[in-house]
């Protein structure tokens, strides 16, 4: 499984993965709004199950489509952000058993990067980092993790980040 998290939607994985596909249904929300331009795309992939989270307003124009496409709209900050990533983890692996999960851990979500134009803090992206890592600890999944983005106006900022993804993974499975 791929699960990714950068601001730019996994077109590279969505196109190489890609195989029959069968809709499903859109997946429920927890997050405290509605996007009416969060489209929400469901399907199976064969052996690799993809799942991007990304800005539905950013490069590429044309998005392939992944196993679970989850299209934010501009400016969503951490709480939303978060559920709909708890809701695609949750929809993906009820549809999918992974062997390992493959993890682009974008920077660039950040609201301060020149790239992206969603809004999560350093403190929501280090949250996210631990809800995947969760998530996978609690099946017993491997994780590969994956840098990704990170064009912060603060180099700073983009180095606490990608430290902060190696902290969550530390905290979550010890060692």
């Amino acid at each position: 499984m791929t699960v990714d998290c950068d601001v730019h939607q996994g077109n590279g994985t969505a196109a190489i993965f890609s195989g029959t596909r069968e809709a499903s249904d859109p997946l429920p929300s927890r997050a405290s709004f509605v996007p009416s331009r969060a489209d929400v795309r469901s399907a199976t992939a064969g052996d690799v199950f993809t799942i991007s989270l990304h800005q539905e307003n950013n490069y590429p124009a044309w998005k392939p489509t992944s196993s679970i496409d989850v299209n934010l709209p501009d400016g969503t900050g951490d709480d939303d952000y978060l559920a709909w990533l708890d809701n695609a983890l949750s929809s993906g692996l009820r549809q999918f058993e992974p062997e390992l999960i493959c993890y682009i851990a974008g920077a660039d979500p950040y609201r301060e990067d020149q790239l992206g134009g969603l809004a999560l803090t350093i403190a929501g992206l280090k949250r996210r980092d631990e809800l995947m890592f969760r998530v996978a600890r609690a099946r017993e999944i491997p994780v590969m993790v994956t840098f990704a983005g990170g064009y912060a106006r603060r180099v700073e900022d983009t180095v606490t980040i990608h430290c902060n993804t190696v902290i969550a993974a530390k905290e979550v499975f010890g060692g």
